[in-house]
């Protein structure tokens, strides 16, 4: 072989091992929705009355949600530092998605409309469902592409 053969080789190496790694990041299919689900728990708290409560609620699922994500990190070897615009993006786009509905049911909640409140509890899980799953797929797209 010459040496445009073998560095071709390697490249081709290279690229398989980098989609490689990025199928192997695949988040667990239990994550997104055990997300969600806390983050509709976290949104439901406005339907709480009392003030300690709905504080240890909310503060509850946060913690949740930092644990389940800091235990995928960890096991997964990801850096959020290392994700990419687009991925970025899409946590933004959850993170404020989420505290957008969060101030629907306190809206919806001073009109003492507490059966509406399904509407953006419902609205937060798939919200955040659909953006986790986007955001696992634009992560393992960085990582595949070599960035």
């Amino acid at each position: 072989m010459t040496d445009a053969q073998d560095a071709a080789k390697l490249l081709n190496d290279l690229t398989a091992d980098r989609r490689s790694l990025a199928d192997r990041l695949a988040a667990p299919d239990w994550l997104y929705p055990a997300i969600a689900a806390a983050v509709a728990l976290y949104v439901s708290t406005p339907t709480i009355q009392d003030l300690t409560a709905r504080r240890s609620l909310a503060g509850m699922t946060i913690v949740a949600i930092a644990l389940l994500v800091w235990t995928y990190q960890r096991n997964a070897g990801i850096r959020i530092s290392r994700i990419g615009m687009s991925a970025r993006l899409t946590l933004l786009g959850m993170l404020f998605g989420a505290l957008f509905l969060l101030s629907v049911g306190y809206g919806i909640m001073s009109f003492h409309l507490t059966w509406l409140m399904v509407l953006p509890v419902v609205a937060s899980f798939v919200l955040t469902l659909t953006l986790g799953r986007l955001f696992d797929r634009q992560y393992r797209e960085h990582v595949s592409d070599g960035r």
